[in-house]
């Protein structure tokens, strides 16, 4: 069971609250040189507040409740955003590399997330990793709930090359690096178009 489920939603959020700290201390802690270690610092720190920012948006109701893509890219983007661009930062390449990195990350995340939703209503029990929609069965809103399945293709096959876009924008700007691609294709994979 999550941590909420095993031992509470109070002891499940100071474990969140415990944790950013934790990760902190363990980029400060470490032996990387000043500039980028302020810069894993700053990048982890931004992540978070995006974070915050976008779980309250998605506890929004009503008609002031931002876009399902807004709050994607507030969360699960920017967790992404901050792991690519912490990299970059980390192999000792300029603050602009680390920014479209940023960028390409945010593009996954957002991606990830859609593929989870898209999988969530038209996905098969084995794409999924569980049997029927969880999602569903919690009357949780997600970005396909209510979308025809050609429209939810063309949505998730447009946000899928805005990924490969921006993928290709950092790799003209850096050395390719094939296994974060490959990472990113072993992701994607879990979603094959049904023609």
């Amino acid at each position: 069971p999550s941590c909420h489920k095993a031992f509470g939603e109070a002891t499940a959020i100071l474990v969140g609250d415990f944790l950013v700290s934790l990760a902190s201390r363990l980029v400060m802690g470490s032996s990387f040189p000043a500039e980028p270690l302020l810069r894993m610092t700053e990048e982890l720190m931004n992540a978070y507040c995006e974070l915050c920012s976008g779980q309250q948006m998605d506890l929004m109701s009503g008609e002031g409740r931002p876009s399902l893509l807004d709050i994607h890219r507030k969360k699960t983007g920017a967790l992404f955003g901050a792991v690519f661009a912490m990299a970059v930062s980390a192999a000792g390449n300029s603050r602009e590399l680390a920014g479209i990195a940023r960028s390409v990350g945010v593009k996954f995340g957002v991606c990830f997330q859609l593929l989870d939703d898209y999988l969530d209503v038209y996905g098969t029990d084995q794409q999924r990793g569980r049997v029927g929609s969880s999602d569903k069965r919690k009357g949780k809103n997600t970005y396909f709930s209510d979308m025809p399945l050609e429209r939810a293709k063309k949505e998730l096959e447009a946000a899928r090359s805005e990924l490969e876009h921006a993928f290709n924008v950092f790799e003209t700007n850096a050395t390719r690096i094939p296994a974060t691609r490959d990472y990113i294709e072993l992701i994607m994979s879990r979603y094959e178009m049904k023609q």
